[in-house]
């Protein structure tokens, strides 16, 4: 029973990329629920096994439509569902995933999948996603095995109304929005760097900010329309920034967007690209670790950040609570 509820726990996580993607059906909440209720014996096999073929039709109808990763959440309840159905949850040691046919696949490694964005190219996979992905596994991991008695099986069923985690945020969201103030803070701001770096046979220009506590750094490199990229120096890209006071735009994007959804957190860093043509795209990072954490933010810092910008429980990766409980 405690690996069922391991499994549906990881994938209770990602069970909001159905959500975006189908918003008005909700079969993967109903799907989970049932795998709940089997667990719990409040269905029979014969019922759950019923339960388990409709739905894989439905699932085969998503996948048609190309978006893999909603679809994936879909398949990964499925191959779930069977592994709590049969009690078997081992895969043959020299199994290698990616090589077999999808119906093959783990409950688990469909999950990954949906995790890295459905990663319909197998090269697309990001080290950095998968790391999260499977940490979080860990730590359910751990909260599972420390829980000696069978769980009440009812606390895990998910209400129609109920948030889950999610990885990109409604204030990233609201952020897109051209006409929403974070997006014209953005605008100035790629603008800026816009009307220093860019020359004539400048294609994009990739900038990273990080913000966290009082620790505030920008790095950046551009790319040439042959794809040449050349960084660009940290004490010119500074020395510039400083100029036009950078650090206080920085903050109105990021209070701005934490004071549209507090429970979410405030991002740590983010990649901004200014386009030739004028446009920028924007990733902001809430969750995932990074090298430059671990070698210019002190634990201090993190601590302070959590105080300025608190973020809910369910919103703190696994790297960080880490930290935070050092």
């Amino acid at each position: 029973m405690k690996r069922g509820i391991l499994v549906l726990k990881t994938i209770e996580n990602i069970l909001y990329l159905c959500d975006e993607a189908y918003p008005n059906d909700g079969y993967c909440k109903e799907l989970y629920n049932d795998c709940i209720s089997f667990l719990g014996g409040d269905m029979c096999h014969s019922e759950f096994g019923d339960a388990l073929k409709c739905n894989k039709t439905k699932f085969d109808n998503t996948l048609e439509t190309g978006i893999f990763a909603a679809s994936y959440v879909g398949f990964a309840l499925y191959q779930a569902g069977y592994e709590i159905l049969n009690d078997n949850f081992i895969r043959e040691e020299s199994s290698d995933e990616f090589s077999e046919a999808p119906e093959l696949w783990s409950s688990l490694f469909f999950a990954s999948l949906a995790y890295n964005g459905g990663a319909d190219d197998f090269d697309n996979i990001s080290a950095e996603r998968n790391k999260v992905f499977w940490n979080d596994f860990l730590k359910n991991f751990e909260q599972t095995a420390d829980n000696k008695f069978v769980p009440n099986m009812a606390k895990y069923i998910i209400t129609a109304d109920e948030d889950v985690e999610v990885c990109k945020r409604k204030q990233e969201i609201m952020a897109e929005s051209p006409d929403s103030s974070v997006n014209l803070y953005l605008r100035d701001l790629s603008g800026l760097y816009f009307k220093k770096y860019f020359s004539h046979d400048t294609e994009k220009i990739i900038l990273r900010f990080y913000f966290v506590d009082n620790k505030i750094t920008v790095t950046g490199y551009t790319e040439n329309i042959d794809g040449d990229t050349s960084l660009i120096g940290n004490s010119d890209i500074a020395i510039y920034s400083m100029g036009f006071n950078f650090s206080e735009k920085l903050s109105d994007i990021k209070r701005t967007m934490y004071s549209y959804k507090p429970e979410e957190g405030a991002w740590l860093m983010f990649d901004l690209t200014v386009e030739s043509d004028g446009g920028f795209k924007v990733e902001f990072n809430y969750d995932n670790d990074d090298s430059f954490f671990r070698t210019n933010i002190t634990c201090e810092n993190f601590r302070n950040e959590m105080k300025k910008f608190p973020r809910q429980s369910r919103f703190v990766p696994y790297w960080l609570a880490q930290i935070l409980s050092a």
